[in-house]
Formats: structure tokens, sequence, C-alpha cells
């Protein structure tokens, strides 16, 4: 009963992400950017998406960038990545106003030149110049990474010379995880009481 948290970091993931600042275990870090979090992940691949746009815009002229609804996404997870579309969007037209060339989102005709952005679990497939993978899910056997992992596990992760390990940010958040959990322990306990006893 108490171990209900522990038992859901090591059982099969089929899920979509939650939260946007969880770590992403380190088996991933080669593919996705080198990003520590999903929020780190989506942020890096949104970039690429922008930086392919300029590119195909530049060399072309013009650049369609298209996205299709979000399917089965967390709340909090939906909302961050509606505000990047926005984002993007606001680039676009700046970057219409400014060069000659254009990037459009979502253009009811399509030109030859296509950016997509497609919705996938965390994986280790092959990149594709044009079609650019938006992490919204997981579908492995890997246990839930938590910032206590990441602080443990430094040699996962790059850091320069003159920088220390754990940094700062991940101690904190190593922190309010253990304060969250031993919370959610708590609140168990008191349900499994009421529950049996009253």
């Amino acid at each position: 009963m108490y171990s209900k948290m522990n038992q859901q970091r090591t059982m099969s993931r089929q899920r979509a992400i939650k939260k946007l600042d969880i770590p992403v275990n380190p088996c991933y870090l080669n593919r996705w950017y080198g990003a520590v979090s999903v929020r780190a992940a989506i942020d890096a691949a949104f970039n690429e998406v922008w930086a392919r746009a300029e590119y195909l815009a530049s060399k072309y002229g013009e650049v369609m960038i298209l996205t299709e609804p979000w399917q089965d996404v967390a709340p909090e997870v939906e909302h961050y990545l509606n505000l990047k579309l926005q984002c993007l969007d606001i680039f676009a037209s700046k970057h219409t106003m400014y060069f000659e060339s254009n990037i459009k989102m979502n253009p009811p005709f399509y030109g030859s030149k296509i950016v997509e952005m497609r919705q996938v679990a965390f994986h280790n497939g092959l990149k594709s110049k044009n079609v650019i993978d938006i992490p919204t899910h997981w579908r492995d056997s890997e246990k839930d990474w938590t910032w206590k992992d990441v602080c443990e596990n430094g040699q996962h992760y790059s850091t320069s010379s003159s920088e220390s390990w754990p940094r700062p940010e991940y101690q904190k958040n190593a922190l309010e995880e253990q304060r969250l959990e031993a919370v959610e322990e708590y609140r168990q306990r008191y349900a499994y009481f009421t529950n049996n006893y009253y």
C-alpha cells in the first residue's frame, strides 16, 4: 500500500506525460538534445522546428510549418505546447515582415517545402530533417527517473570543467520531489487508516 509510488516507477510506462519539469531518462539524452527535463526537450524540439524553417525559407523563399491537434495530452503539457505554437506563429509573422521570404503556420494550401511537427513518445529512433518530433508520452519499460536519480548519476550528463555536480536547481528539484513524496505517502496512510478503522 505505502510503496505504491515506488511500484509505479518500475512498471511499464504507457501514458501521457503529466508534468513538464520532470527528468528524462538518461537513455534518451543523445536523441533528445541532451535535455535533462521534459520541458527542455520540448523547447529544444521547437527550436529545431524554427531553425529548419528559417533555413528552408532563406534557401527557397517560402516554407510551411504544419501541425496537427494534440492527441491525449495532459493539461499542463498541452497548455505549454499551445504557448510554444503561439510563439512560432509570432516568429513566422515577424520573419515575413523583415525578410524576403515567408514562413507560414498551417496554411490552407501547402507549398513544396514543409516542416512538419509530429507528436510522439520519447524514443531513440532516427531524426528526420523536415519532420520534427515533439515528445508528449512515455511508451517504454523504463522506470520513472527522479531528480534524486539525476543528482546521483552525474556521469550521464555533460558539464563544464568548472561546474560542480549536481547543479543547484537539480538539488532543489530533488528536495521538492522528496517533500511531495512524503506528503503523498502521509495522505495514503491517512486514507488507509480512515477507511479501515473508522
